[in-house]
């Protein structure tokens, strides 16, 4: 499958996916609105332009292929940014629990989705067979390591960019006239918080970084955006109810934190193996 193929396939998704969204808003007794459309619409392109070509590397059955995606999309998107937005924003926990399990189901459909129009030209492994081969690769020892620097590692750049991010988003968490219902932990609780998503994140990430046919450099660009666009770019873009300031703030900093750990997790992690030519 060429570029313009992936391209013309996520744009078709993207589309039925926001035409799908405005009319759950419609039936909802919510007003459809151009905005709205436009915000799903390029949300879920970018999703759909980095997951496709990682679902066309992973050399798995179809079953598998789409059982990973669905944790990977639903873990990234959802779950990890539910974690957080539960602490971060002054919403009720039943709003946070009914949006999770609609981004359960969520989640699901488009991994179906894209397994079934981006296929691999081979399936001659499995998950199971990646993922002994990865931990076989090395020694215990070398694994504790790995894993402790690769949990560290997430934590410290969320902080560091965090700060940095915090002189542009910070009018948005601490004036309430913006009317977001934002609110700040306390940091001994916000660094566990991190440890935690931190965790999260590297669990997830292992079944694509043991499977993903790739050179290493071009993997954990990959994963770099699944982590980036996944858990950031693409649920912020489609919440259009954000301001653009913040929400473009919020990118930046997630790509600064997402990004960055996503790529040394493939150095941390991965293994050598022969890419799909």
């Amino acid at each position: 499958m060429n570029s313009w193929q992936v391209l013309l396939r996520s744009a078709a998704i993207a589309v039925a996916w926001a035409l799908a969204d405005q009319l759950y808003a419609f039936a909802g007794g919510e007003h459809p609105t151009l905005q709205g459309f436009a915000s799903k619409f390029l949300g879920t392109l970018f999703l759909v332009l980095v997951f496709g070509p990682a679902a066309q590397r992973l050399p798995w059955p179809f079953q598998q292929r789409a059982a990973v995606l669905w944790a990977t999309i639903f873990t990234v998107q959802t779950f990890s940014t539910h974690l957080e937005a539960y602490y971060f924003i002054d919403w009720p926990l039943r709003r946070i629990v009914t949006s999770g399990v609609a981004g359960f189901f969520q989640a699901l459909i488009m991994a179906w989705i894209v397994a079934r129009l981006f296929p691999p030209r081979v399936e001659d492994a499995t998950v199971q067979s990646d993922l002994r081969a990865l931990f076989q690769s090395r020694h215990l020892i070398s694994w504790i390591w790995r894993f402790a620097l690769a949990d560290i590692f997430y934590v410290f750049t969320y902080f560091v960019f965090g700060a940095i991010a915090f002189r542009f988003t910070g009018p948005y968490y601490l004036d309430p006239a913006y009317g977001l219902n934002l609110k700040l932990p306390e940091n001994p609780l916000l660094f566990k918080l991190q440890l935690l998503r931190s965790l999260i994140y590297i669990l997830t990430m292992l079944p694509l970084i043991a499977g993903l046919r790739l050179k290493k450099f071009y993997m954990a660009i990959l994963i770099g955006l699944v982590l980036w666009v996944g858990g950031g770019l693409a649920p912020l873009v489609a919440y259009y109810h954000w301001p653009v300031p913040l929400r473009f703030y919020h990118s930046v900093e997630i790509l600064s934190q997402n990004f960055t750990t996503g790529f040394i997790l493939v150095y941390l992690l991965g293994r050598r193996i022969k890419p799909i030519t």
